[in-house]
């Protein structure tokens, strides 16, 4: 019922392409379980703040999947490309996930798994204490940088959208109203890092 509804729009080549890759799917990774688990999570989105210095740093992503077996959390992301290629972020991936998660849920991701649709080939990767450590010292780096760095240029994007600072912003009004006369020093800086 869900799948004639969900390929309305597609081509008949599409469909049957849809269609192998769930078979191969429900073949590689569900036939072999012994019992299927209910996900603590499917397609959500996850925010977090990390604080550096006087900056706050927002963490925002979305998750495909998020299993917790025996007290442990695994979060499951699922790629319809072809590439089996591990993007080389991975380990600042797993860094921001497990800060997110952290905070969320109160428990630390412990395996980030891979499962690459087309090739039924999936990666694994356990996630330690060192990669939280590594991102920590990733944004406290970014921080310094940002705090001296006169010359740092905003990128527009979907995070503007929680930015108070648009209206004096030139990335992101055309006619920016002008930063106010005898106003307090700007104390806290944000910024959106998308996972």
């Amino acid at each position: 019922m869900c799948w004639g509804a969900s390929v309305a729009k597609l081509s008949k080549a599409q469909i049957d392409d849809g269609r192998a890759i769930l078979q191969c799917y429900f073949n590689d990774f569900v036939v072999p379980l012994d019992v299927m688990q209910q996900p603590l999570g499917v397609e959500r989105r996850i925010s977090a703040k990390v604080q550096f210095e006087t900056i706050e740093f927002a963490l925002n992503s979305r998750y495909d999947r998020l299993d917790n077996t025996n007290g442990n959390l695994e979060l499951i992301d699922y790629k319809t490309t072809k590439n089996t290629t591990v993007p080389d972020s991975v380990d600042v991936q797993l860094g921001l996930y497990y800060l997110a998660l952290q905070q969320v849920y109160q428990q630390s991701l412990k395996r980030l798994t891979l499962i690459f649709l087309r090739s039924g080939k999936s990666l694994s990767f356990d996630v330690t204490p060192d990669h939280q450590e590594r991102v920590r010292s990733l944004i406290a780096d970014l921080a310094t940088k940002l705090r001296t760095d006169s010359e740092w240029k905003p990128k527009v994007g979907g995070h503007c959208d929680r930015c108070t600072y648009q209206k004096y912003c030139t990335a992101k009004t055309c006619e920016p109203e002008p930063l106010p006369k005898g106003g307090r020093e700007l104390k806290q800086v944000q910024l959106s890092l998308a996972v």
